[in-house]
């Protein structure tokens, strides 16, 4: 098994997110370190403290009592801390959207909870089971203690933890802040057509296509970065991360800086070609009857463009679920989810759609401000190296408000908002580019309210709200 399958494997249970990981490694931590408190009951390390003031009248019986007691009510609550989180995910995914179970289950209140709680029963039992008639261990069980009042208040702040989340005006309060945040990083690192030179699609050696069916995104685009600096090479996403991708489809391109690395038009055969044929190949060697299957065959040793090649396709993954929630164009969509859930016939709730739409100006505005162009990645040296598509504005521009106008076509208190966005976004603009982008945005909202057959009034009204922004198109 090579060393990226065997990592794609591992992910689930090496990733922080989840209830795997961190659970875990909290629960064994708080397991192992009773080992400390034991060795000073068993050695007397600690002989200037003495013995607890509790110790004459904690006997046995009364020691596997109470870590008997602990050890249960811990199992007990941590089965409870699950039972909610369960009911947290089941009204997220029917009521608010059922992408945002990513979100929840990377919480880290919900995971420290259930990490201490199983830390407290393996504690607890150790404990327990190293207590005789003979031997009790006064500080360990005074650990124990501890741990159990530790628990009840993470327990405590664990329940108001679940029921802020629940609030779905405070949940799109947090995806916005933290879309805002992403964001802002994107748009300082971005560099205008004018300010950045970067190569067409002719311009790339290399084209990498998919060896399996997946959605792309790049957990670690700095790294990814400093791979292409290494190696003195460009590197461009064919699609967008989050982007659907079947075996044997464009998604990396790649230009090197070192020419003598780029062969000749017959070494160059198209990737898609050797992806096809990988599985004929492996078809075609299958051993004859009596031949050893596992005889030694000669492996040919990587030359250095196909080892950065490998390297560059090992920090773009295919991941078998689309979008991860560090992803900008992941928490777009998912304030568009809630929003256009929202405006559905079945939920009818407008205002949560406001609020959405609300958020995403907040995001919007500094990309309209800086008239974002690409989206392109510089190394430590302001050089040029990665580019990420989708993120142009005119993307983002369409992909935030053309669904909400048209699920919101005859819905005169959404669509004012809608106005009101673009209202904020073109005072925001700084370039007449942006503003008449804002302005034909303006145009489509009123032609969509139009074809519904509105009240003349209630049309003027939306026009009135627009006055400004639509002034731009007429000048022009």
């Amino acid at each position: 098994m090579d060393r990226t399958r065997l990592k794609k494997l591992l992910q689930p249970i090496l990733s922080d997110h989840g209830f795997i990981t961190v659970p875990g490694a909290v629960a064994l931590i708080i397991w192992a370190s009773s080992g400390i408190p034991l060795g000073i009951d068993y050695f007397g390390l600690l002989p200037w403290f003495g013995v607890p003031p509790f110790s004459d009248w904690l006997s046995y019986d009364t020691a596997t009592s109470i870590l008997s007691t602990i050890a249960s009510a811990a199992m007990t609550t941590l089965s409870l801390v699950y039972s909610l989180v369960l009911v947290v995910f089941t009204l997220a995914a029917g009521t608010i959207a059922p992408r945002l179970l990513k979100r929840f289950t990377n919480d880290r209140v919900s995971q420290m909870t259930a990490g201490l709680l199983g830390g407290t029963f393996l504690f607890s039992l150790t404990i327990l089971s190293c207590t005789g008639p003979k031997f009790v261990p006064y500080h360990s069980i005074g650990t124990a203690f501890v741990l159990a009042a530790i628990s009840v208040l993470q327990l405590i702040y664990f329940v108001h933890s679940v029921s802020v989340s629940v609030m779905i005006d405070q949940e799109i309060a947090e995806i916005g802040s933290e879309l805002k945040s992403r964001m802002t990083r994107v748009v300082r690192s971005d560099k205008t057509s004018d300010d950045c030179e970067w190569p067409s699609k002719d311009g790339f050696d290399v084209l990498i296509t998919a060896e399996e069916t997946g959605f792309i995104s790049v957990p670690d685009v700095p790294e990814l970065v400093a791979c292409a600096e290494k190696h003195d090479i460009l590197v461009e996403l064919c699609m967008p991360p989050a982007s659907f991708v079947t075996q044997g489809s464009d998604i990396l391109r790649i230009r090197y800086g070192d020419r003598s690395l780029v062969g000749t038009e017959e070494e160059e055969k198209p990737k898609r070609a050797l992806a096809k044929s990988a599985k004929t190949d492996k078809d075609e060697n299958i051993p004859a009857d009596g031949e050893d299957e596992t005889a030694d065959t000669p492996e040919k040793e990587e030359t250095p463009r196909q080892k950065i090649e490998r390297s560059v396709r090992e920090k773009v993954h295919l991941d078998t679920v689309g979008g991860s929630e560090k992803d900008i164009i992941f928490a777009i969509n998912l304030l568009l989810e809630i929003a256009l859930r929202a405006l559905s016939p079945g939920v009818n709730d407008t205002f949560t759609a406001i609020a959405c739409t609300n958020r995403l100006s907040e995001v919007l505005r500094e990309p309209v401000a800086k008239g974002l162009r690409e989206n392109i990645h510089l190394d430590s040296e302001d050089k040029p190296r990665l580019r990420i598509p989708g993120l142009t504005l005119e993307e983002l521009l369409k992909k935030s408000l053309q669904p909400l106008r048209l699920a919101a076509a005859d819905n005169l208190l959404m669509l004012m908002n809608l106005a009101g966005m673009i209202q904020r976004l073109y005072a925001a603009a700084r370039t007449n580019r942006v503003r008449r982008l804002l302005a034909s945005h303006a145009e489509d909202l009123i032609a969509t309210y139009e074809k519904t057959g509105p009240l003349d009034r209630d049309l003027q009204d939306l026009k009135d709200q627009l006055t400004g922004v639509r002034m731009k198109l007429e000048d022009d």
